[in-house]
């Protein structure tokens, strides 16, 4: 059985992360590049020249403050933020539950299969902007085009984790609700 409190744990340790990252690496990186956004919010990617571009805009001091400050915590965050999620789907879909048994099935995979991707896709990014970081100002273009699709796939995957897992919310709960 899996404990409601190693969930509830993952869930806060990933908040926090993503507090800290909202509220503090990414404005300050932000501002550190002259209002250019990091990697990480390039939803519609980026090529060589773009990476450069920022690299270059972010400064050394900009630089060291994102593999200092900003990449180990979302390393951290997407090591935490998958098996989260991955958890509490688990949980919410267990045998004897009220979500029916032929809905549980596909809806479990969907539920493992969405973080995983999700954090791997992230690791990858982030693995990427490690070796940009320190390769500067030498920069490989197949470094950056794995950095940059990474962060495209991503963001639908992590938006399809978050509708499965509420939707396997909302579904428990009015279910237990019929049952109840």
């Amino acid at each position: 059985m899996l404990h409601l409190r190693t969930i509830w744990a993952g869930l806060a340790v990933t908040a926090a992360l993503d507090l800290y990252e909202i509220r503090y690496t990414i404005p300050a990186l932000k501002r550190l590049a002259g209002g250019q956004r990091i990697f990480d919010m390039r939803w519609g990617g980026y090529d060589l020249a773009d990476a450069a571009r920022y690299l270059d805009a972010l400064g050394e001091k900009g630089r060291a403050f994102y593999a200092t400050w900003h990449l180990p915590a979302d390393m951290a965050l997407a090591s935490v933020e998958g098996p989260a999620l991955i958890l509490a789907g688990l949980r919410l879909t267990s045998a004897g539950g009220a979500i029916p048994e032929t809905v549980r099935p596909p809806l479990r995979v969907a539920l493992v299969v969405l973080p995983l991707l999700t954090a791997a896709l992230d690791l990858t990014e982030n693995a990427c902007v490690a070796l940009m970081l320190a390769g500067w100002p030498n920069l490989s273009a197949a470094v950056v085009a794995v950095a940059s699709a990474a962060t495209v796939i991503k963001w639908p995957a992590a938006m399809l984790s978050l509708a499965a897992l509420g939707g396997a919310t909302a579904l428990f709960f009015l279910l237990r609700r019929r049952v109840a």
